[in-house]
């Protein structure tokens, strides 16, 4: 599925309420049985550089450098969660399209992993005084801080952003858990931006959790996400 169409299922498919996601399953029986684990399957974005053997084997939806992969979730305590990565050999065993996939993502992603935003000084005690620029950056994520940089595919997530600022905006993809935000009157020079994700990418962000080089930019008018030209 190309991205363009994944975009507007966000905005068709409904999310649905409740649901029993926190219950525990077996990962071995829900890979025989899809309709135990429908409304736990959700989506992540991660790197599409270095994870070209993981996507030649599981339905995904590229977005620049990035991929869209799914998930189901099968365990959730306060020490974090375990998931499974759905690969096409489950989607065969299953019987269903990889459209089916997808769809359940979209319905259950936002409900079992709401959004959370935060003024990063905030967040973060000292964050200047460990070097952290002091500029007006938000941290946006999820409720566990785990696979957060995916709300940025949210319904309404980004709009809803642009309308709390009242600015077009940058982001700044962290690492697969989290994006900074920052709005565009707040910025002088982008290569600035370029910098600091090059930073945080060769000294605080692992290989695993590595996302993207690059900066994008929100344009509210065409609510859309683009590369900001270096």
């Amino acid at each position: 599925m190309k991205y363009e169409e994944f975009e507007q299922l966000v905005k068709t498919v409904p999310i649905e309420a409740g649901g029993n996601y926190e219950n525990k399953c077996d990962k071995d029986e829900g890979i025989l049985n899809y309709e135990k684990i429908r409304s736990k399957i959700f989506y992540r974005v991660i790197s599409a550089n270095g994870n070209e053997d993981l996507l030649r084997r599981c339905p995904h939806i590229s977005f620049y450098d990035m991929a869209i992969t799914f998930r189901w979730l099968f365990h959730e305590s306060e020490l974090g969660i375990s998931s499974a990565l759905i690969e096409k050999s489950h989607v065969d065993v299953w019987g269903i399209e990889e459209k089916d996939i997808i769809e359940a993502a979209i319905m259950n992603t936002e409900k079992i992993f709401p959004i959370r935003k935060n003024k990063i000084l905030d967040m973060i005690q000292g964050w200047t005084d460990i070097g952290g620029p002091d500029l007006p950056l938000y941290v946006m994520t999820n409720r566990i801080g785990i696979n957060g940089a995916s709300v940025i595919f949210y319904k309404d997530a980004l709009q809803s952003f642009y309308r709390e600022i009242g600015q077009d905006f940058y982001i700044l993809p962290s690492s697969i858990h989290e994006v900074l935000l920052i709005g565009k009157t707040d910025v002088s020079h982008t290569i600035d931006l370029y910098d600091m994700v090059w930073e945080a990418n060769h000294t605080v962000v692992s290989e695993r959790e590595f996302l993207s080089n690059q900066v994008f930019y929100y344009d509210s008018t065409k609510q859309k996400i683009r590369i900001v030209p270096r």
